[in-house]
């Protein structure tokens, strides 16, 4: 039951199951962005079980700002937004983030999940997705300019186009 309030499927949390899995690689990310921001260890307070109140009482203490849990994931999501336009800038794209060929050729060995590869087809499809809730083009993997805008970094999103990084539109093409 938790896994569908969190993930949206109880699938997310078997191994072999690709359904769900990209909220939970968000989440992950956001919560060590957050990490980041604080200069703190992201292992810790992740499995000790403080996902939140500890960070939000921090922004409160720093800066005098009382901070809810939708700003500080806006915090994390910005973070690794200017994380992937240093990438795009560059010259990262979509081909790049990719895992070995050997997950989807050589079966797992022994252990419980013995005999056991990556289906190409479905990771591909779950990183349709993950670019998708990202805000972030399917074909190249690129922030849309939308992305950045919405997180206060336009001029971000104004110097990437100089550099021919932005995705383009359904109207420009």
């Amino acid at each position: 039951a938790d896994a569908r309030e969190a993930y949206g499927t109880e699938k997310a949390i078997i191994p072999w199951e690709y359904e769900g899995k990209v909220r939970g690689v968000m989440e992950a990310e956001y919560f060590e962005r957050i990490s980041d921001i604080f200069g703190r260890c992201f292992f810790v307070p992740k499995y000790a079980g403080h996902t939140g109140p500890i960070e939000l009482d921090a922004c409160k203490a720093v800066t005098g700002i009382d901070f809810d849990e939708d700003q500080l994931s806006t915090f994390a999501e910005k973070a690794l937004t200017l994380e992937k336009a240093y990438n795009v800038r560059e010259g990262f794209a979509r081909d790049d983030e990719e895992v070995d060929e050997f997950w989807f050729k050589e079966p797992i060995p022994d252990g419980p999940h013995k005999g056991k590869v990556l289906d190409r087809a479905k990771f591909e499809k779950m990183k349709d997705e993950y670019y998708k809730l990202r805000g972030w083009d399917t074909e190249t993997s690129w922030p849309e300019r939308g992305t950045y805008e919405r997180l206060g970094l336009k001029d971000v999103a104004n110097s990437l186009q100089k550099l021919g990084r932005l995705p383009k539109t359904k109207k420009q093409t």
